[in-house]
């Protein structure tokens, strides 16, 4: 769009390319994290190139994550047992091996990801796509209503009842 603020994509992949990748980490394999994050930037830079994101009904960032739980979305449709493919990613634990932690102290146990992931996988469709979302404390539950199109009251409800399974997962 010729109104259009110019869009600086350098800055955008340094800052949001990694939201977007924790997003998708939160319940999918690195690879494939690594996979989905490519293709949201890829239909990212063609929706924009033909005049689909509008900046006045909201923020790059923000039509970025919308599209980020769309692809999520089609990435289920396409793996007929979610949770059979979670966990067996997951039980191969090789890629946790191979990781460079940032810093010893900071770098969270293997184990208690695969736990994480496990205890999200088990989470309904909904609250999977919410709890990921709220990962990234940049996105408000104003702005995780819009992108999941739901209430925001309803967000709320799903954020409430995700925490309390997942501590009572996580604690058993």
């Amino acid at each position: 769009m010729a109104t259009d603020p110019e869009i600086n994509w350098t800055k955008f992949v340094k800052d949001d390319a990694p939201r977007i990748y924790r997003y998708f980490s939160a319940r999918f394999s690195f690879e494939t994290s690594d996979d989905l994050t490519q293709e949201v930037l890829m239909r990212l830079v063609g929706k924009v190139e033909m005049g689909h994101f509008d900046h006045k009904k909201g923020s790059l960032s923000q039509y970025a994550f919308g599209l980020a739980h769309f692809v999520a979305k089609e990435n289920r449709k396409r793996t007929l047992n979610l949770n059979k493919e979670v966990n067996q990613d997951m039980v191969q634990g090789e890629e946790w091996a191979s990781m460079d932690p940032i810093q010893d102290e900071t770098m969270i146990k293997a184990e208690d990801i695969k736990r994480l992931r496990i205890g999200i996988s088990q989470l309904s469709e909904a609250e999977q796509d919410i709890l990921t979302l709220l990962i990234d404390k940049d996105i408000s539950l104003e702005e995780i209503s819009q992108i999941v199109a739901l209430p925001l009251n309803t967000v709320k409800s799903h954020v409430h009842r995700s925490k309390i399974k997942l501590k009572t997962f996580l604690n058993t």
